[in-house]
């Protein structure tokens, strides 16, 4: 298997074994990020639109891997993540393709926003990804 994973910011390439990514910078916190290892779950996605009811969306990050992971309502998802002091961008997801009755359209933009990040804040116990022209999506500590 090969340990060299795809980061989400042009073509550096994120070694797992090293901490750093190819163009030199620390890739990680020294202790790990503040969202790392945590689970979250989404409470709103762009300016107000709210996850469907009973599913809900979750996201963890892995720092051991670099990936974060979850549930985006009906499927799971995974992708790689790359860190480069506040900026943060995420790889393609992989996900599982069961068909649902209610949120396919919501997982659809929630699998967009990911393409968008760029950076993100924590305060408390709330973690907001953010993109080029503000935020993208809060997630609370579950």
């Amino acid at each position: 298997m090969n340990d060299r994973l795809l980061g989400g910011m042009g073509d550096d390439v994120l070694n797992a074994d090293d901490n750093h990514d190819t163009a030199g910078g620390a890739n990680e916190e020294p202790d790990g990020p503040a969202f790392a290892d945590r689970d979250w779950e989404l409470v709103v996605l762009g300016l107000d639109t709210r996850p469907p009811s009973g599913r809900p969306v979750t996201m963890r990050f892995d720092s051991g891997s670099r990936r974060a992971a979850g549930s985006a309502g009906c499927n799971r998802y995974s992708a790689a993540y790359t860190l480069r002091g506040e900026g943060l961008t995420f790889g393609p997801a992989a996900a599982t393709r069961m068909a649902c009755p209610d949120g396919m359209e919501f997982e659809g933009t929630f699998f967009g926003m990911l393409t968008q990040v760029t950076a993100y804040e924590v305060t408390g116990s709330a973690l907001v990804l953010r993109g080029a022209d503000g935020p993208l999506a809060r997630f609370e500590v579950r």
